[in-house]
């Protein structure tokens, strides 16, 4: 670890990044071999982001805190990624 805190971040960016690719392959052949097991996990998680009275940022900031909550840390790669798509950034 180093104390520059661009540096530390990078490394903290890229060990998610590892990990989210890595629960994601997992996850591949979870589809293949317990496909309505992962239908069913699809289902649930296009429910909870469906359009309702939370926009998707703040259903993903509460996806996140409950992550963290829970010290998911694959769950913490992919929310922050989702995040990231939907234009949610550093203040």
């Amino acid at each position: 670890m180093t104390n520059n805190p661009a540096n530390a971040m990078s490394e903290s960016t890229n060990k998610y990044r590892d990990l989210t690719q890595s629960v994601s392959a997992g996850l591949s052949s979870l589809r293949m071999s317990t496909p309505e097991v992962m239908k069913s996990f699809n289902d649930l998680g296009k429910s909870a982001t469906a359009s309702g009275v939370l926009d998707a940022k703040t259903k993903e900031l509460i996806a996140l805190a409950l992550s963290v909550a829970a010290r998911c840390d694959p769950c913490i790669g992919f929310h922050t990624k989702a995040l990231v798509k939907l234009g949610v950034d550093l203040p």
